[in-house]
Formats: C-alpha cells, structure tokens, sequence
C-alpha cells in the first residue's frame, strides 16, 4: 500500500516520528517511510548517479543530502559537493596526491 499525504505539515511530523522511533511495525509488518520530492529534485539527485557509483565500488561512505548536495565521509571529516563535477574534482585530486605520495612525484 502507497499512501500521499496532502498536507507537508502531516508528512513532516510522520517522517520526524519515524525517524525518531525508530523501527515501525503493525501488526509485525514493517512501515516504511519516505519523503516526497519534486521532479526538479530527483532530476538534481540524479545528475549524481555516475559519481555514487564510483563512490561505491571505492567503498567510500556518501550520503545525498537535501536538496541535491552530496556528503562524502573520509578519515579527513565530511566533503561537501554541490555539483558532480566537484565530486570528479575532489577524486581527481586523491588520485594525484595517492599517487605523489606512493610514486614522490607526479
């Protein structure tokens, strides 16, 4: 079952009490939740496709932050991305310096 609510006021409190609670169950069945988003926002989110899977077969903790912002956890702290091309950047530049740091120079 799919239900949408009309009003934000109410999705926001059900989406604030999920997360706050934790598992929910009824009956043990499990109730999953999930923020609606506009067309204009997947189709930001989605432009990061590329990049997230790159991230995952590095095996790099990411997470995509609301709106379209991409959050990448390092043992240096979190990097924040805006754009793809940034996230592409932010690689290019750990490449170079792994590979400064492995071969002295590049």
């Amino acid at each position: 079952m799919v239900a949408t609510l009309l009003h934000y006021r109410d999705c926001d409190h059900i989406l604030t009490c999920a997360r706050t609670k934790g598992d929910l169950r009824i009956d043990n069945h499990k109730i999953m939740t999930f923020p609606h988003f506009t067309k204009t926002t997947q189709k930001q989110q989605a432009t990061f496709m590329d990049a997230k899977k790159t991230l995952q077969q590095l095996d790099l903790q990411y997470a995509m932050l609301f709106p379209a912002r991409l959050r990448i956890v390092t043992l240096e702290g979190a990097q924040f991305f805006h754009t793809p091309q940034e996230v592409w950047n932010w690689l290019d530049m750990q490449v170079r310096a792994c590979l400064q740091e492995v071969l002295g120079c590049w």
